[in-house]
């Protein structure tokens, strides 16, 4: 990959360089040839790569080090995030014409094997070649690659892919450890219900998920602090017995925080606090300002001292 990203950066130089020419010398035609041969040349190595995407995100039974190798992705181990029950949260990024992609991929340990539950591929260009942006040409070409309803941005594409099987067999672990329902797609909630859910819940967003009240220099109030006030608000008890069960260990601590002060814990979700908090699974805690610290949910929910598991 670096190899390649040496020859693109030689070939932008070029076309920097080349662009003190004016548009009426005789070098002019040939220039621009020259800058269209490369712009094909950058985008058939997106289609190629967007093929290769596509075909391994086909398969089932996908490891995240098949994925990796397949696409030649820098993993980013520092940044890997533990969901516990056996999952993590990992990232890696990688090249390829015009287009760059980052995976955040939650992976499911199973022995030797990584096997990847489910995945939010961001695929995009910000290559402005001779004054204009090859992002619409990039778009096109992944466009036609993909079936798979896409998110579009400004810059490419997002969009997610999950193994259901292993991922239900992955909840399937959380819903015996802990004792009830694990998070469902609330259908008959309002909109703001289901955003304030996701956010609260989804593995895929835990390496940014905090815990608190409010954070920054002007002290605002958290999201994921709004996103349980509205579901609390709501009634919806079995919208907050759901996250407690997902993946999310700040969203897990919202929740389990939301059940004790309100006195809603059932027992199961009473026996499912006391698991969580006899882990020490890193949590990410803000107290105000612009410092991010790391906790557990025992040390934030029972600072004197939690009660274990039984």
């Amino acid at each position: 990959m670096f190899s390649f990203a040496l020859i693109q950066a030689i070939g932008l130089a070029a076309i920097a360089a080349s662009r003190d020419a004016t548009e009426t010398s005789p070098t002019a035609a040939p220039r621009r040839q020259d800058e269209e041969r490369l712009l094909n040349e950058l985008l058939a190595r997106d289609r190629e790569y967007a093929s290769k995407l596509r075909t391994a995100l086909e398969s089932r039974e996908l490891l995240a080090t098949t994925l990796r190798e397949t696409l030649d992705l820098e993993s980013e181990a520092r940044d890997d995030v533990d969901l516990g029950f056996g999952a993590r949260l990992s990232q890696a990024r990688g090249r390829a014409g015009t287009g760059s992609l980052h995976v955040r991929i939650v992976v499911a340990d199973d022995g030797p094997c990584d096997w990847v539950v489910e995945a939010q591929v961001a695929f995009g260009s910000g290559m402005v070649v001779e004054g204009v942006h090859a992002r619409d040409a990039f778009k096109d070409t992944v466009r036609a690659i993909f079936s798979t309803p896409v998110d579009e941005r400004e810059s490419g594409f997002a969009f997610d892919w999950r193994d259901d099987v292993r991922r239900n067999a992955l909840m399937d672990r959380l819903r015996d450890a802990l004792e009830g329902p694990t998070v469902v797609e609330p259908s008959d909630a309002s909109n703001g219900l289901r955003q304030a859910v996701q956010l609260l819940s989804s593995p895929l967003r835990a390496d940014a998920s905090v815990f608190g009240v409010e954070c920054g220099f002007v002290s605002t109030k958290l999201a994921e602090r709004q996103a349980i006030e509205e579901i609390v608000a709501a009634g919806r008890w079995d919208l907050v017995r759901g996250i407690l069960r997902s993946l999310n260990p700040e969203g897990r601590t919202y929740a389990a925080q939301a059940l004790i002060e309100s006195d809603q814990a059932s027992p199961a979700d009473s026996r499912a606090i006391r698991r969580l908090c006899s882990s020490d699974l890193p949590i990410r805690i803000c107290g105000g300002g612009c410092v991010i610290e790391r906790s557990t949910m025992a040390n934030v929910l029972f600072p004197s001292g939690a009660p274990r598991a039984r």
